[in-house]
């Protein structure tokens, strides 16, 4: 089989988001909670089967350590008018 190089669609200095847990979101009363960060370092590391998985190394706006993620998880935050008409938006949803 050929290995198949991909394009990541993350840069270090990107502005990211946590995805949410569906399951979790979806059944909650409260709206969910949204983690900005900004990515300081990507790595390839190798799972069990020996394929080549990225990991980003995110420094979190509400935390003053970094953490390792996978990318299934991160996507690439909008910008701060769409975040914030967003959060107005869940909040009408809950009042």
């Amino acid at each position: 089989m050929a290995s198949k190089k991909t394009q990541l669609k993350f840069n270090v200095g990107d502005r990211v988001l946590h995805k949410p847990a569906v399951l979790a979101a979806s059944q909650s009363a409260l709206p969910p909670r949204t983690k900005l960060g900004v990515v300081e370092e990507i790595q390839y590391r190798s799972n069990r089967r020996g394929a080549s998985i990225p990991w980003l190394k995110i420094k979190w706006d509400s935390s003053c350590f970094s953490e390792w993620h996978m990318t299934m998880r991160i996507a690439l935050a909008p910008d701060q008018e769409t975040i914030d008409a967003v959060v107005q938006n869940e909040r009408e949803k809950i009042n």
